[in-house]
């Protein structure tokens, strides 16, 4: 699986899960902005056969759930899941370090959204 298939799975995956509890609102962070706009136009590039798969799944998704997804792009230091997907080498281990630096970088997110 491609980087840029692994990004969109992901954000299949928050769609899914949004849809699964109810949400009628999602506000989708991410920093690859070549999945972002992909995402945007529920469309792959021309022989991108995998990455068109997933982008018929999220279309079925949200044709049937009503759900609305707002998408934003911030800049790798600002993605609240990188600390995640990196404690291993950056915080030695700790999840709980990982996690712990993740909950700041959302916040700073949301309050910036306020300003």
């Amino acid at each position: 699986m491609s980087q840029m298939c692994a990004e969109l799975w992901a954000l299949r995956m928050g769609i899914r899960l949004a849809i699964h509890r109810g949400w009628k609102h999602l506000h989708l962070v991410g920093d690859n902005l070549g999945a972002l706009c992909q995402l945007l136009k529920l469309r792959a590039g021309v022989g991108f056969q995998s990455q068109q798969v997933i982008f018929k799944k999220v279309s079925y998704l949200l044709s049937r759930s009503g759900l609305q997804v707002w998408v934003f792009w911030v800049p790798t230091h600002l993605m609240p899941a990188d600390p995640i997907s990196r404690y291993l080498e950056v915080f030695g281990g700790s999840l709980h370090k990982a996690s712990t630096e993740a909950r700041k970088i959302l916040a700073a997110l949301k309050a910036n959204r306020h300003e």
